[in-house]
C-alpha cells in the first residue's frame, strides 16, 4: 500500500499501488466480456409434443420464483416448487454441446421443451416419482431403484440447468430418473456474492425436497453437484446429518463433486459432520480449471476444493479425487468437463466403475 498525507486533515491514507488497480480493473473486465460474449439459454417450446425427437424427462425441484415464459427466475422464494420437463434432444445432436434454442425453434438443430407441468404439491411429485421408478428399464446394475439429483452451479439460469441436465442424461444415455434442484442463481458472473447468499438460501429447500424424494418407493439416491451447487449441496447433507434425518441418510449412495467451488478449509468442516461418509464419495478436479481460479480471488479463498488436489489439505477418510486436467476438449474454462468434454464423457460412459484405473486418482485413506 501507499501512504499519502491528506495535507488538509493530516490522515493518512492507504491507496494501493497502480499496479494492483490495474490488476483489478483487468479482472473485472474480462467478467464483463464473459457477461455480455456468452450465449444465453432461454426457454424454447416446441409446437406440439409430437414434434419432439429424442425425449429426455426431467423432474424439477426448486426455490426460484416463477415467470411468464413457464419458467423460473433469480428470485428468492421460501417455497418449492415441483415441476416436470419432457425435452426434445435434436438428433443432430453432439455429445458435449448443448444446442440452444433461439425465439424461433428449430427440432432439427435445438434443444426444446415438449411438455411441462406443474405440481400443486409434494405428494403430487412424490407420486410422479414413484411412477418414473415403476418402468421396468430403470433399475440399476444391482436392482436397486435409483434417482439421480443433480445441483447445478454459479452464473446458471434455470433455463441453461434445465437443458444441462437433460443433456447429461440423454449423453450418458441414462436410464434412472433425474432430478434438477434449481437454485436461484443471478445468472451474472458479476454478481458472484448473490450467487453465496443465494445458495445458503436454498439449503432448506434441497432437503425439503430430499425428504420428499426419500419419502417414495426410491432405494438409492446419488447426488451430483457442480461448481458453486456442490456447496449447496454439502451444506444440506451437513444439515441432514445434524439433524438425524436417517430416512435420507439410509437412501444416500454416491456422492460425486463436479469442480467444487468449496475453500478447502470449510470442506473440511462440512465432511466432519458425514459420519457415516456417504460411499462412494468422489471428486472431479482440474488444475487448468480457469473458472475456479477467478472464483479463487472473487473470494479471497485462494485453494478452492476443485482446483487444489494436494492430498494433505484434505483431513477426512475414504474421498477419491479425480483430476482431469489432461482433458482439453470441453468448455472454455475446463470448469465443467464432465458434461463438455466429449473425450472425458465417452470414457466414464464406457465403464465408469474402471474410473481409477484410466483417470489419475488419489485416495484420502483414513487418518
Amino acid at each position: 500500500m501507499h501512504r499519502i498525507i491528506n495535507p488538509v486533515t493530516n490522515n493518512v491514507i492507504l491507496r494501493p499501488p497502480a499496479r494492483a488497480i490495474l490488476a483489478l480493473f483487468l479482472k473485472i473486465t474480462v467478467v464483463t466480456l464473459l457477461a455480455s460474449c456468452a450465449e444465453r439459454g432461454v426457454m424454447g417450446y416446441l409446437e406440439t409434443p409430437a414434434q419432439a425427437q429424442n425425449v429426455e424427462t426431467v423432474l424439477v425441484a426448486t426455490n426460484r420464483n416463477r415467470t411468464t415464459d413457464g419458467g423460473y427466475g433469480k428470485k428468492r422464494t421460501q417455497l418449492v416448487n415441483y415441476a416436470s420437463y419432457d425435452l426434445s434432444i435434436p438428433s443432430s445432436h453432439q455429445p458435449g454441446n448443448l444446442e440452444w434454442p433461439s425465439d424461433a425453434v428449430d427440432v432439427n438443430t435445438d434443444f426444446a421443451i415438449a411438455a411441462r407441468n406443474e405440481f400443486a404439491s409434494s405428494t403430487n411429485f412424490n407420486a410422479q416419482i414413484n411412477r418414473a421408478l415403476a418402468a421396468k428399464d430403470v433399475r440399476n446394475s444391482k436392482g436397486e431403484r435409483e434417482v439421480q439429483v443433480f445441483v447445478h452451479g454459479f452464473n446458471t439460469n434455470f433455463a441453461e440447468s434445465l437443458y444441462r441436465m437433460a443433456q447429461m442424461k440423454h449423453d450418458y444415455e441414462g436410464k434412472s430418473p433425474v432430478i434438477l434442484y434449481s437454485w436461484p442463481s443471478a445468472a451474472n458472473p458479476r454478481l458472484y456474492i448473490y450467487d453465496r447468499d443465494s445458495v445458503l438460501s436454498a439449503r432448506d429447500g434441497l432437503v425439503e425436497m430430499l425428504t420428499v424424494l426419500a419419502n417414495s418407493q426410491v432405494e438409492k439416491i446419488t447426488l451430483t453437484a457442480h461448481s458453486l451447487g456442490t456447496h449447496l449441496l454439502m451444506e444440506a447433507l451437513r444439515q441432514i446429518y445434524l439433524h438425524g434425518n436417517t430416512k435420507v441418510r439410509a437412501k444416500i449412495g454416491s456422492v460425486i463433486l463436479l469442480s467444487p467451488d468449496i475453500d478447502v478449509d470449510l470442506f473440511n468442516s462440512q465432511v466432519s459432520h458425514l459420519d457415516p461418509l456417504p460411499q462412494p464419495f468422489l471428486v472431479f478436479g482440474s488444475s487448468q480449471d480457469r473458472a475456479l481460479r477467478l472464483m479463487s480471488w472473487l473470494s479471497g479463498e485462494p485453494k478452492r476444493v476443485g482446483s487444489n488436489l494436494d492430498p494433505a489439505d484434505i483431513e477426512n477418510k475414504n474421498i477419491t479425487f479425480f483430476d482431469v486436467s489432461g482433458f482439453t476438449d470441453g468448455d472454455r474454462n475446463n470448469h465443467f468437463l464432465l458434461a463438455t468434454s466429449p473425450t472425458l464423457l465417452a470414457l466414464i460412459k464406457k465403464d465408469f466403475s474402471r474410473l481409477e484405473k484410466v483417470l489419475p486418482s488419489i485416495t484420502i485413506d483414513a487418518r
